[in-house]
This record gives structure tokens, sequence and C-alpha cells, in this order.
């Protein structure tokens, strides 16, 4: 099954454009959350990143949130010098520096996380949660699909 097709495609109403958008103004909307100076919404998704151990590296850090690696640096410099994080060597690549997140780091993490949480609960609100489980079901299938074909893509 084709869904969209040339005579109802208009790529300002494809998935891919209004997926965008949404994570650019909600993304907009929370960084106004994080205004004060205790962390700004970017360095929180790095402590909870790291928390969550979808990362333990600058490099992973930056691939994963799409961000320049000089600037994740620059930004994980500022977590370390609050006490945030630490950078260890691995002890069997010393090539590699670890992240850690130290317990300061979890609390800061753990006690900003309802600013997120509230935002979202505000956007959903009206929804059943019926409709919000299987919102999440077909972001987790695309989510799928893309990376599946990410990994067997050829295109140059």
């Amino acid at each position: 099954m084709s869904y969209y097709r040339s005579d109802n495609f208009q790529p300002c109403e494809g998935i891919g454009y209004r997926i965008k958008r949404l994570h650019q103004v909600a993304y907009a909307l929370i960084e106004r959350r994080f205004s004060d100076p205790d962390l700004s919404f970017t360095q929180w998704i790095a402590l909870v990143l790291l928390r969550g151990g979808q990362v333990d590296t600058c490099a992973g850090l930056a691939d994963f949130t799409g961000h320049d690696r000089g600037a994740t640096t620059r930004m994980l410099d500022g977590l370390e010098t609050r006490g945030f994080v630490i950078r260890e060597r691995d002890t069997l690549d010393r090539r590699i520096v670890r992240l850690v997140l130290t317990e300061a780091g979890a609390d800061a993490c753990k006690a900003l996380t309802p600013r997120v949480m509230d935002f979202w609960n505000d956007v959903l609100d009206g929804f059943e949660r019926s409709e919000i489980d299987r919102f999440h079901a077909m972001l987790d299938a695309i989510q799928q699909r893309v990376d599946q074909m990410a990994e067997t893509d050829t295109q140059p």
C-alpha cells in the first residue's frame, strides 16, 4: 500500500515534516521551562541519557542527540565543573573516556524531570489513555521501520 501519491503528497503535511515541526516547537517551549540557572534542557537531556545508560561517551552523546561534538564537549565541561558528571578513562582502552553521572547529577536530573512531565501532560490533556498508548505504539513501529531501513540502506 502506498499512502503517499503524486496527487496527495504535500511535503509540509508529511509525517517527517510534522514530527520535525512538533520537535522544534516542543523543544523551544520546554527550553523556556529551563530558563533559570539550574540546567538547560539540553544539559538535562544529557543527564537523562547518562542515567538511562543510552550513552557513556561524549561522542556517543553527540551522535545520539545530533549535536556537534565540540559543542557537546563544552556542554559536558560545564556539567563536570558543576559536579554533575565525571570523566573516567576506560580501563581496557585508555583512549576512551567514559562519562559517569554523579549523585549530584542524578539528583539534578530527578529534580527537573517534573518540568518535562508537566509539559507533556499539558499537551496530552484531553486525550484518552488508549489514544496516547496507540500513538506511542505507532511511533515505536515507525521508529523500528526507519531504523531497519537505515541498517540496510545502500543509497549514496
